[in-house]
């Protein structure tokens, strides 16, 4: 029989249709880009879960990140669903673990290798095609109020220098930061992560 899962994250949602198990998501939050033929049931917003409707759905699994209340967690546990809590990975080393993590449960390991192996080789390609090129500044802005930026130590700190560029945050130890010290830092791109 098919597992059945509830996913609480847009990114765990993705990963699992990344694998071509979409028909396990029998419930999730109002953010996961579900198909329209997906017969998932929104359970949940971004950070609060309808406790109520995940049980009655009986899944095999719920799967969350740490956005998820302990108190979501602890209930659903209380009640005999398992629940799997993936941390907020710091490197691309961290996606891929989970990535294994998620193939395992939906029993599709091997799409999961072939999908890390393209990965791999396409990372490869695009770093042999840096040598010598002059690295680009870039703020990566996710957060407007207070003005919060990527810093080092995550994994958007990496992707950044993966696609040749400096991330101008990676001195920093926190994420805050002013106006003047982006300007003063003269980044040469602005990214900005939005959501909603």
């Amino acid at each position: 029989a098919q597992v059945r899962i509830v996913s609480l994250a847009p990114s765990i949602t993705q990963n699992i249709q990344l694998l071509g198990k979409e028909s396990t998501i029998i419930g999730c939050t109002s953010y996961c880009p579900v198909s329209k033929q997906s017969k998932a049931q929104v359970v949940a917003s971004a950070i609060d879960a309808n406790i109520e409707k995940i049980i009655s759905l009986k899944p095999d699994y719920v799967l969350t990140t740490g956005l998820t209340k302990p108190q979501t967690i602890q209930t659903l546990e209380k009640v005999g669903i398992q629940v799997k809590v993936y941390p907020y990975p710091k490197s691309y080393a961290d996606i891929c673990e989970q990535f294994k993590m998620i193939a395992a449960l939906t029993q599709s390991e091997d799409q999961a290798t072939q999908i890390l192996k393209k990965q791999q080789q396409a990372i490869q390609r695009f770093k042999s095609m840096q040598n010598g090129s002059k690295k680009v500044k870039i703020f990566f802005e996710i957060g407007a109020n207070p003005l919060f930026t990527v810093i080092h130590d995550t994994y958007m700190h990496e992707m950044i220098e993966l696609a040749g560029g400096q991330n101008i945050g990676a001195d920093m130890n926190q994420g805050s930061i002013t106006r003047e010290s982006v300007i003063i830092r003269n980044p040469d791109m602005i990214f900005i992560a939005t959501m909603g």
